[in-house]
């Protein structure tokens, strides 16, 4: 028993030195060595970290919509106001909700759904504001004709009995 502790570290002496190459066994597996033996350094730097703490970036609060729902509402009121009574008011409240979703979409730098919903329903309001003071005039337009055309009808006939 005591002797195979001998052959043990015996085998253990036996070992290679670094200095010296290792004999080459093929069924071993090879690393890439430098000339001398030994094994390229690590990488120092990809475990190190930056000893310098970030600096404290303060909470910025994102930027509200003001402009998008103002032009929502305008759009809204163009079409129902150049549907009921005024398309003037309709023409220049589609034109107002179109330059504020405009503005909006500037100052955000991107398109908010209030701000589209907006210039969409103002171009419609300012198409049907148009459509409906075309109307309007055709309308005066045709109305004035047969009113003056009565008008004269009926003064041709008063002014003979006075």
């Amino acid at each position: 028993m005591n002797n195979d502790f001998n052959n043990d570290t015996n085998d253990l002496n036996n070992t290679p030195q670094p200095d010296t190459e290792a004999p080459q066994d093929p069924g071993k597996y090879q690393f890439d060595q430098q000339p001398g033996g030994s094994f390229p350094a690590p990488d120092q730097n990809k475990y190190q970290f930056d000893p310098q703490p970030t600096a404290y970036t303060p909470y910025v609060q994102p930027k509200t919509d003001t402009y998008g729902p103002s032009a929502q509402i305008m759009g809204i009121l163009a079409i129902v106001l150049s549907f009921v009574c005024c398309p003037i008011v309709g023409i220049v409240l589609g034109a107002l909700a179109m330059s504020r979703a405009k503005r909006s979409h500037t100052e955000l730098g991107y398109e908010t759904s209030e701000g589209k919903t907006g210039n969409i329903c103002g171009i419609i309001g300012l198409i049907i504001g148009i459509l409906g003071t075309l109307f309007w005039i055709a309308y005066l337009g045709i109305f004035g004709i047969v009113f003056f055309a009565e008008l004269e009808k009926a003064l041709s006939l008063a002014l003979p009995l006075l």
